[in-house]
């Protein structure tokens, strides 16, 4: 319970009252009057410098700035126990009286995600897929989030969400919704079970070394991570809201992580989750797909067919053996009729990857010249 008064509007895993002179832009201001003040608590603090909210800022205000929505939260409360919550609002050091507090909600019930589900009956706390019963309260990272409520639970700046799943198999959470009510965002029904890439320990959301190859995930993916974290355990970097409404904050397509080896598409994974740095060989021809000018071997340079998905079947035109999809090889289509100069057996006396009896390449013909 509560012995006497407490102050439970603190600054995220902090024990620092929320004022203007703990969460501000980071700057002492003109008028500062000596109070000792924090500044570094801007990841919290909206600007709003213009007072009118139009047309760049956040709302039609006078208010200098905002905090982002904070949560105050008091735990151990005695069950049919009266308590009263009371609003004081100071303005610090001068008498204009332009402070001000905005309620978002009050509950008597802890729903740590907001998703209207209470905990003990929402299976899944923070809304990232994966259940409480697989997260569990540990602590992995340290963070002082357990893991059922932290967004990253080995702190390597790569949101759970994300790591639970395949790389190329991954599924966005996109706009929550619950139709029977138990805390799991449909979309995940039933729940993530989590990818564990090496398959030697923890599962990739507590592994910093998915791959177990010796280098951090953080290093892999080349985040860059300020250390500190907010009520969801997701790094400030990293985070667009400390809560969990935006599970991954910034990173929404884990497609487009490093891939040293452009191997993610061909049975290999981005870097963070791939122990072996291997070179593609789509066509097979021993020369690798980074140096080989034409990598499906149909005599049509890659410089010509370029990296699009012209029929939309997934293969990239250059590892396409037939472009647009209409049954005739790429190859076929490329020559004229009566000029047909079939690929025989293949030779590649340069090793350019290019099939020596199409020197230098084809140059396909258009016979609408559209």
């Amino acid at each position: 319970g509560i012995v006497g008064n407490e102050n439970i509007a603190k600054v995220p895993g902090k024990t620092t009252i929320i004022a203007v002179n703990n969460i501000n832009n980071g700057t002492l201001g003109s008028n500062q009057d000596g109070t000792p003040a924090d500044l570094t608590n801007s990841f919290y603090y909206i600007a709003n410098s213009n007072n009118t909210g139009a047309p760049n800022n956040v709302v039609y205000s006078e208010f200098n700035g905002f905090t982002k929505v904070i949560r105050a939260i008091k735990k151990g409360l005695t069950p049919n126990t009266t308590y009263h919550v009371k609003l004081a609002i100071s303005d610090v050091a001068d008498n204009q009286f332009d402070s001000g507090v905005f309620i978002k909600l009050i509950t008597g019930f802890q729903d740590n995600d907001f998703d209207g589900i209470r905990d003990e009956i929402d299976l899944d706390d923070d809304n990232d897929g994966i259940l409480d019963s697989i997260e569990g309260v540990a602590d992995t990272d340290g963070d002082g989030v357990i893991d059922s409520f932290d967004l990253d639970a080995d702190g390597d700046g790569i949101p759970d969400n994300i790591e639970a799943q395949s790389t190329l198999g991954y599924i966005a959470p996109g706009t929550f919704s619950d139709a029977n009510n138990d805390g799991v965002n449909d979309i995940y029904a039933g729940g993530l079970t989590p990818v564990n890439t090496d398959g030697i320990d923890n599962p990739d959301y507590k592994d910093t070394d998915s791959d177990n190859d010796g280098i951090n995930d953080t290093i892999e993916t080349n985040l860059n991570l300020s250390g500190l974290v907010g009520l969801n355990g997701l790094d400030n970097n990293i985070d667009t809201v400390d809560y969990y409404t935006d599970v991954n904050g910034s990173l929404n397509f884990p497609s487009l992580f490093p891939d040293g080896d452009g191997d993610l598409n061909f049975g290999g994974d981005v870097d963070y989750r791939d122990a072996t740095f291997n070179f593609p060989d789509t066509d097979g021809d021993g020369v690798p797909n980074d140096i080989d000018l034409d990598d499906d071997n149909d005599g049509i340079l890659d410089t010509v067919e370029g990296a699009l998905d012209t029929d939309g079947d997934v293969i990239i035109d250059s590892s396409d053996l037939d472009s647009d999809g209409d049954g005739i090889p790429d190859n076929i289509e490329a020559q004229s009729t009566l000029g047909y100069i079939a690929p025989g057996t293949f030779t590649d006396a340069n090793n350019d990857g290019v099939n020596d009896i199409y020197a230098g390449g084809l140059t396909p013909v258009n016979t609408d010249g559209a």
